[in-house]
Order: C-alpha cells, then sequence, then structure tokens
C-alpha cells in the first residue's frame, strides 16, 4: 500500500489548481462533497435523505375547492 504523504497531496492540489483553475476548483469540490454524501446515503439507507415524491398520490382539496362546492350545490 502506498502511503500518500503532505509533499504528494501539494503536488496534487498544485496540479488541480493549475488544470481546472481557481474558478472551477471550488464547483468541483462541492459536486465531489456532494457525490460521495450521496454515495454514502445510499449504503446507510438514506436516514438523512428526503422520501421520494409520489407522483400518483391524490393531492388534498384546497381551501377553495371547499367554497365551491359549497356554493354550487
Amino acid at each position: 500500500m502506498s502511503h500518500w504523504g503532505l509533499s504528494e497531496i501539494l503536488v496534487v492540489l498544485i496540479a488541480a489548481l493549475i488544470f481546472f483553475g481557481p474558478r472551477r476548483l471550488p464547483e468541483i469540490g462541492r459536486a465531489l462533497g456532494s457525490s460521495i454524501r450521496e454515495f454514502r446515503d445510499s449504503f446507510q439507507g438514506g436516514a438523512g435523505a428526503t422520501p421520494p415524491a409520489q407522483p400518483n398520490a391524490p393531492s388534498a382539496p384546497s381551501h377553495e375547492d371547499a367554497k365551491g362546492e359549497e356554493t354550487r350545490g
């Protein structure tokens, strides 16, 4: 197994800074962090994730619908 020291990490960070530039590097870091977070949540059962939306679920009648039904009858 290889052990990454400080000099190897600095070389990788400097190469990434040169290759991607100072503007894109924070965006890439955020995207990588959210990807890792989603990957971990998928293995843990998604305890912190929001439940998926149910497209066929009936919607509750709104207050305006209740008024409209009273005046029609």
